[in-house]
């Protein structure tokens, strides 16, 4: 699940890009804040004026009422929507079609529905969105790139859509994460097992000292704080694999820090028993230690994953 402060981000971003002007941009932002959070009441409420599709506004406009019905500002402007509608006597919505297919879409929508075309594309240089077959862009006037027609994009589904039924695209995980994703999980299922057999084996003391704690040896009364130790950690684990799986952040740096206590703490636990165990020292080294430069050889894939986060 995407955190507070980065969808927070994004709609800062949105809404500062909607005051400047910069419709387009402003749409994109907070389409993708919609996409990690459909409650967003206030995207919902900024998304409403930067569509100039009234059936789109509604559709904005009644889902800011469904999440909050107190809002003011959404009621009002629902209701002067209703009243120019009622005035034009037109409620049908703006149709643009598609270059690339010839579909019909609906107006403002970043792409086409059927071939996935991008109606709009950002400037390279001030990232401003201007329309694809423009040659220069209107903020900076730089000379925009043409894309070539024949490469589709992946399709988005417009705001007046994702009431019913949204969908959010999910970058493929890079192929170095799969085996740290492996690593955390063999890990994570070791220590909850050692960690549940540690804690019926203090169980099973206490039961035999007849509840009295006080009878207990150090090395007796040890498991407990093991087997919490085992329990904790393990959970640790799946919590790591689950992000990384999803390319969180989080992920990201727990697999580094965890993976170099690992590193640290395997063989240096092999190295004190009596004698030591030498080929569990490099084993538990070794593997941790693989897990954290798997890990660095996807720290690109996270980079590119920085903006939907």
């Amino acid at each position: 699940m995407p955190t507070r402060p980065e969808v927070n981000r994004l709609l800062a971003k949105g809404v500062a890009s909607a005051k400047a002007g910069q419709r387009a941009e402003a749409y994109n932002l907070l389409l993708d804040v919609i996409e990690l959070d459909r409650h967003n009441e206030l995207a919902w409420l900024w998304l409403s004026t930067v569509t100039d599709n009234p059936e789109d506004q509604r559709v904005c406009l009644e889902n800011v009422l469904t999440i909050n019905p107190d809002n003011t500002a959404a009621r009002e402007r629902l209701a002067a929507l209703a009243a120019n509608g009622a005035q034009r006597g037109d409620a049908s919505p703006k149709v643009v079609i598609c270059p690339q297919c010839g579909a019909g879409n609906r107006d403002f929508v970043r792409e086409c529905g059927a071939c996935g075309y991008a109606f709009f594309r950002p400037c390279a240089i001030c990232g401003e969105f201007n329309p694809s077959d423009a040659q220069m862009c209107s903020q900076c006037g730089s000379t925009l790139i043409l894309p070539d027609a024949r490469v589709a994009q992946p399709s988005q589904q417009p705001a007046a859509t994702m009431a019913s039924s949204p969908a959010t695209s999910r970058p493929l995980l890079p192929i170095t994460l799969w085996p740290v994703v492996a690593f955390w999980v063999g890990v994570s299922v070791f220590f909850i097992a050692g960690g549940i057999a540690a804690l019926y084996q203090f169980v099973s003391i206490v039961l035999y000292a007849r509840g009295v704690v006080q009878n207990l040896s150090p090395n007796e009364v040890a498991w407990l704080p093991v087997g919490l130790f085992f329990l904790v950690f393990g959970l640790v684990g799946i919590g790591l694999a689950w992000q990384l799986a999803h390319r969180r952040s989080g992920g990201y740096y727990g697999s580094l820090v965890f993976g170099l206590v690992l590193t640290l703490l395997g063989p240096g636990v092999s190295l004190v028993l009596e004698p030591p165990n030498y080929l569990t020292t490099v084993c538990t080294g070794l593997m941790p230690a693989a897990a954290v430069l798997f890990t660095l050889a996807a720290m690109a894939g996270f980079e590119s994953n920085a903006d939907r986060l």
